[in-house]
Formats: C-alpha cells, sequence, structure tokens
C-alpha cells in the first residue's frame, strides 16, 4: 500500500466553512481517484492546518492519481483559502490497530 501525505495551511477562521467542504466534496472526490482504498484528513487543534492522508493499492495506483489528485489539491487551495505546504509520498510499511474497511 502507498500514501500521498498533503498538508495545507489554512485560515483559522474559515475552519467551520473549511471543513463542511473537505466532507462535501473534497473527500467524495479522493473517492473517486484510481486505486484509492481510504484515506484520513486531520486538522490541527489551532485550526490552520489540515493534513490529507490518501491511501492507494499499489505504487501504480498511487501514481497514476497523481495528475486527478493534483486538480483536487488546485481546486481545494482555491476554495479553502489554503496554501500548500507540502506533497509526499510514502510506501506504507506497517499497519497497527483498526482494520479499514474491505480488507
Amino acid at each position: 500500500m502507498y500514501a500521498i501525505v498533503t498538508t495545507l495551511s489554512t485560515p483559522p477562521e474559515r475552519a467551520a466553512e473549511n471543513l463542511r467542504l473537505l466532507k462535501a466534496k473534497v473527500i467524495p472526490a479522493a473517492g473517486k481517484l484510481p486505486g484509492y482504498v481510504g484515506g484520513l484528513w486531520l486538522m490541527d487543534p489551532e485550526r490552520k492546518r489540515f493534513i490529507a492522508l490518501t491511501l492507494y493499492e499499489t505504487e501504480d495506483a498511487m501514481r497514476n492519481s497523481e495528475q486527478p489528485a493534483e486538480r483536487i489539491r488546485a481546486r481545494t487551495v482555491e476554495d479553502m483559502g489554503a496554501t500548500i505546504i507540502s506533497v509526499d509520498k510514502y510506501e506504507v510499511v506497517a499497519e497497527a490497530g483498526r482494520t479499514p474497511a474491505g480488507r
């Protein structure tokens, strides 16, 4: 399994609005990415940063998702008034805890 971790800086005064946007548009769009198997979206306590961790079946699936994911990021940045801090790719080398649905 492979992961893309995207970190965004967001205006804290827009946290509630951005959380609604995340749930209504971003997460459903991510679910349509090629090879997508799940994700986690995090917000820091000061509500200044979002972190998205999206998971893919294979390295090829992750690579095939790059262009559509970039379009989602661009739309998200515009809609949230956010700035991309980083986009990093990882291989998942271990899991613990709850088993994701469908696995």
